[in-house]
């Protein structure tokens, strides 16, 4: 990415989408939502860790609302 200046010097199946720059005049970003995460992995319980400790935890905490996570 830094060596070419492109994150997506070339499409795939694996990321079928062009990730556009962003420049002076456009503010492009590439949303990486749950549609591109793969199943499962090496740090699966991990993250089902520290999603549940979140979730639980996030009433302690001023001006976080569950339903926007």
């Amino acid at each position: 990415m830094i060596l070419l200046r492109d994150p997506t010097p070339t499409e795939s199946d694996l990321l079928p989408e062009k990730w556009l720059p962003t420049t002076e005049k456009e503010e492009n970003y590439f949303d990486i939502g749950s549609a591109t995460l793969q199943p499962g992995g090496p740090f699966e319980k991990d993250v089902a860790f520290w999603d549940m400790f979140y979730h639980d935890r996030a009433k302690d905490y001023h001006g976080i609302n569950l339903h926007d996570i």
